[in-house]
This record gives structure tokens, C-alpha cells and sequence, in this order.
């Protein structure tokens, strides 16, 4: 049992230490415009749509999030608009 909780503890260590693709930050019609990988996770500034049809400015922004990895899964935590 030993040897399985370290297997499991170097793997989630190894998972929470892997960058973050383009490919998981940006979903369809979102345009990201800076990532820098810090100490509590990932500052990811992107455009993000607003979902509303025949909008001439699309896409938004920048908005700042700070990205994060529990798992498979990412956290999201909205820092606010960023002025440009």
C-alpha cells in the first residue's frame, strides 16, 4: 500500500507541475493574448465572445484569469478586465 501512495503522490505531483497547452486555455472563438506560468498556477489573459448573435465586437477583453490544475480538471478564478 506504501508503494502505491507514493506512485499516486509522484504522479499528482507530475500532473500539477505540467504546463498548460494553448489547447486547454482557449476554447473556439476565445483569442489568447498573454500566459505566463507562476508560482499559484497560470495568469492567462485572453478575448473572450460574449454569445450574443451578429455582435461586431467580438471577441471581448483582455480579461486576466489565474489558471489552475485539481486533477483532470482546471480552476478558473476571474481577476477582472484588463485595461488596455
Amino acid at each position: 500500500m506504501t508503494a502505491y501512495c507514493e506512485q499516486r503522490i509522484e504522479y499528482l505531483e507530475a500532473e500539477a507541475d505540467r504546463d498548460l497547452g494553448e489547447d486547454e486555455l482557449a476554447d473556439e472563438g476565445e483569442k489568447l493574448v498573454e500566459v505566463e506560468e507562476s508560482d499559484g498556477g497560470t495568469r492567462v489573459m485572453k478575448k473572450v465572445p460574449c454569445g450574443k448573435d451578429n455582435c461586431s465586437t467580438c471577441p471581448h477583453g483582455p480579461c486576466l484569469y489565474l489558471v489552475r490544475r485539481e486533477g483532470d480538471s482546471l480552476i478558473w478564478d476571474y481577476q477582472g478586465a484588463v485595461e488596455t
